[in-house]
């Protein structure tokens, strides 16, 4: 990437003195390292959490309801807020890196985002933020509102994954397409459930295109997971790690068909 486009591109990040203080001081080698010596924190996480999911649910059989409102909107506020400053700190260079070196290359190298610290970090935070939106469920139990597989599956599954894929030692441009899109995802999806804890009335066309949204997120990194494969397959100096596309592939894939079969059940029949 040659400076004019290195310009371009940091002309799309937030330009705070306190982000860019927090990115200068950032080290790429050790927060990976870290991540990796540190994977039982996700797995452990995984299970506590899963356990106290069914404690809690039992917990609360006969026991009256939580409202928890102004809570849930504050914390869904939160990580709305954090999603669109991981969005836009993330995505355009995603973008950007698409049109200038096509999108084969993209899920190939990596050369196109190490340029950044920025996006490393925000791929790092993005991965410490999958323990913290274990508590979106904590609401759930207290509320006692519906828990689908797919919610407490899907939360338990995404931190091992981000953990996992963070922590490897060789660094695939693959995690930037999940990190960025499902930053992106998020900021949409935690703002209409701020809205909906604020009471604001909502047209139900609103869920079902994050719904959309949310399938189409899956797709898109099967493709993407895909085309390293082709790539790599085919002979390109790819940074390729097999750990991670086999996951990849598998969770993305049961994703998709959940929230599909969500869709069709919520939406359609």
């Amino acid at each position: 990437m040659d400076s004019a486009d290195s310009g371009l591109v940091d002309s799309l990040f937030i330009n705070l003195p306190l982000v860019r203080g927090i990115e200068s001081k950032f080290n790429v080698q050790n927060a990976r390292k870290w991540m990796g010596d540190n994977f039982y924190i996700a797995w452990t996480g995984a299970l506590v959490y899963l356990a106290l999911v069914f404690i809690g649910r039992k917990w609360m059989i006969n026991r009256p309801r939580y409202e928890l409102k102004k809570a849930l909107f504050a914390w869904n506020v939160g990580l709305a807020v954090f999603s669109f400053i991981g969005c836009i700190s993330m995505l355009p260079n995603l973008v950007h890196s698409i049109i200038r070196n096509g999108f084969s290359h993209t899920t190939c190298k990596t050369d196109v985002f190490t340029s950044n610290p920025g996006i490393i970090l925000w791929g790092f935070l993005f991965c410490l933020s999958k323990l913290a939106e274990l508590v979106d469920t904590v609401f759930i139990v207290l509320r006692k509102s519906k828990l689908s597989f797919l919610h407490w599956y899907h939360h338990a599954s995404v931190l091992i994954f981000a953990y996992y894929t963070f922590g490897r030692p060789i660094e695939s441009a693959l995690e930037h397409y999940y990190s960025s899109i499902n930053f992106t995802v998020h900021s949409i999806m935690y703002t209409y459930y701020a809205l909906r804890a604020a009471d604001v009335r909502l047209s139900s066309k609103i869920a079902q295109v994050i719904t959309v949204l949310q399938i189409s997120q899956m797709f898109i990194c099967m493709i993407a997971t895909t085309l390293a494969y082709v790539n790599y397959s085919g002979g390109a100096d790819c940074n390729l790690d097999f750990g991670v596309l086999y996951a990849a592939l598998a969770l993305y894939g049961s994703y998709a068909l959940l929230f599909i079969q969500f869709f069709v059940g919520r939406y359609l029949f």
